[in-house]
Formats: structure tokens, sequence, C-alpha cells
């Protein structure tokens, strides 16, 4: 008698366990259909090895869930939770981490810590090489023998893509010398780069000269694109290689084809005040005073501090 009753105490035990099991497959395979595996397979082992409390766990889970929870969503106005730009702005908390670790090269090349120096070097070349060619440069000098080097080696990396690219665009405007768009893209490009004199003695000659001769073609081709903001740029270019006889050349040019321009007058001034010449300085800033030219803040400002 006992014995047919022990026996039958584990034929329970194991059709429990077995249901356990069947249930624990059924909720991973219903899971599965939801695409959410992972979490099928996690509960689907916890049944398996906590059973009858892992699937009453579950259960009563569900159900506090769809008597408490689900009632209180749906009384929840959807119209109030509208994602629409016109209702509401998004406000997301700002990565501090991010914003505290942005650091200017320039400081990173006074810090002591040379392994800090290295780190952000890298991370400056990572994002954009190009932007900072320039302070870049200034970490060559550098006390840290492999920051001096990494960066000579990002100058060098630099500067190749630099007169690829400027051939390239060269060639392709010079095929097609009427095209606008190609035209400025050229100019842009080799302005920005000019600009930033990283360049050798010479080669930073070459390419202002041949930034001259692009504008010289345009004369000839693209007379219309011609303007007071591309003659500032190309005597900024000239006056920083020492050509200012060539600078004084574009400097009339500017004043006699675009007087109407601001940035005609802001080549000639910066021309008159790298020659020091204070007379004819004067003589423009009163003129540009009285005319009609609108002035933007920077040279309103300058224009209040000579007229005392």
């Amino acid at each position: 008698m006992q014995a047919n009753y022990q026996m039958s105490k584990l034929e329970i035990i194991i059709c429990v366990l077995l249901l356990n099991f069947i249930i624990a497959l059924v909720y991973l395979l219903f899971k599965l259909l939801k695409k959410d595996l992972n979490g099928g397979i996690i509960m689907c082992n916890f049944m398996i090895i906590c059973p009858v409390v892992g699937p009453l766990y579950l259960f009563f889970s569900w159900f506090i869930y769809e008597i408490y929870f689900k009632r209180r969503d749906s009384d929840i106005n959807l119209e109030e939770l509208s994602l629409s730009k016109e209702r509401i702005k998004m406000i997301l908390k700002p990565d501090m981490r991010k914003a505290l670790n942005k650091v200017s090269l320039e400081d990173v090349l006074i810090v002591s810590d040379k392994k800090s120096a290295r780190e952000l070097l890298l991370d400056v070349v990572r994002e954009d090489s190009n932007s900072s060619a320039k302070a870049i440069l200034k970490a060559v000098e550098h006390k840290d023998s492999e920051v001096s080097h990494y960066a000579a080696s990002a100058i060098s990396d630099i500067i190749n893509e630099f007169k690829a690219n400027e051939k390239q665009l060269r060639n392709e405007y010079l095929k097609d010398k009427e095209n606008s768009e190609l035209c400025n893209k050229y100019i842009d490009y080799l302005n920005n780069f000019l600009s930033q004199k990283i360049l050798s003695s010479a080669e930073q000659r070459f390419y202002s000269r041949l930034f001259e001769e692009l504008v010289i073609t345009m004369e000839e081709y693209l007379p219309l694109e011609l303007s007071g903001e591309l003659y500032n740029k190309l005597v900024c270019i000239l006056l920083d290689i020492g050509e200012n006889d060539r600078a004084n050349v574009w400097v009339e040019k500017a004043l006699k084809e675009n007087e109407n321009e601001l940035e005609s007058y802001k080549a000639a001034l910066r021309y008159y005040y790298m020659n020091e010449d204070r007379s004819e300085f004067l003589l423009l800033m009163d003129k540009l005073k009285k005319s009609d030219v609108v002035l933007d803040h920077e040279m309103l400002e300058k224009v209040r501090f000579f007229s005392h």
C-alpha cells in the first residue's frame, strides 16, 4: 500500500515537471513568434529551473499588469502624448561627458600628461583633420616625440590629400571653364586650405599663384561671378605671401568693379593697413562712412575705432 502511494506521488511529480516543461516550451514558442528569442530563452530556463514557481510568477505578473496597469494606460489621452513638433519640444539630456572632453588642440599641447596629449591628438585627427590642420601643425613641435611624429604624419597625409583633390578639381574646371558651380567649388576648396597656411613657403606661393590665375580665367569666362568677396580672398592670399604689388592690382580692380560692396573696402583697407599707408587707409575709411554701403558689425566697430 505504501509502495503504491509512493509510486503515485512520483507519478504526480513527473507529470507536474512534464507539464511545467511543456508550458516553458510553449512560452518559448510564443516569444519566438513575438521576435523576442533572447527573452524567451531566459524565461524558459527560469521556468525549467524553478518548476511551478516560475510559471506561477509569470502568470501573476501578467495578471496584475492586465488588471491594474493596462487599464490605467487606456485612460491616457493619446492626443496629449502627440509628438507633433507644433505641440511640444523634446528636451534631451546633454552628454556632459562628451562636452567636458571637448578640449582644443592648443590646450592639449601645453598639458604635461603625454598620454592625454596623444589620445586627444588622435581624437582631433579622427574627427576632422582638415579643419584642424593649422592646430595639428603646432603639435609637430611638441616635446613628446610620439606626438610630434604622429602630427607630422597627419600633416603629410592632409597635404597629400589636398594636392590630389586640388589637381582633380583643377582638371575638371579647365575642361569646362564656363561652369560656375565647378569654379566656385574649386575656389572655396583652394581658399579654405590656403588660409590655414600649413604648406611650405614654395608650395604656398605656387598654389596662391594658381588661385590668382583662376581669377584671371574667370575674368574671361565667368565675369559675372567676380565679386568683392572674391577679390578680398585673393588680396588676403597675396598679402600672406608678400606679393604686395600684385595685391595692389586687385585692390584697384575691386574698388573699380565692385565699389558698392563691403568686401571690396575690406580688401583695400587690409592692403593699406598691412603696408602702413595711413593716409590712404583713413581716406578710404572716411569714404566708406559717407557711402551707402551697409556695414557689418566687424566693420562698424572699426569705423568707430578709427573715427576717434
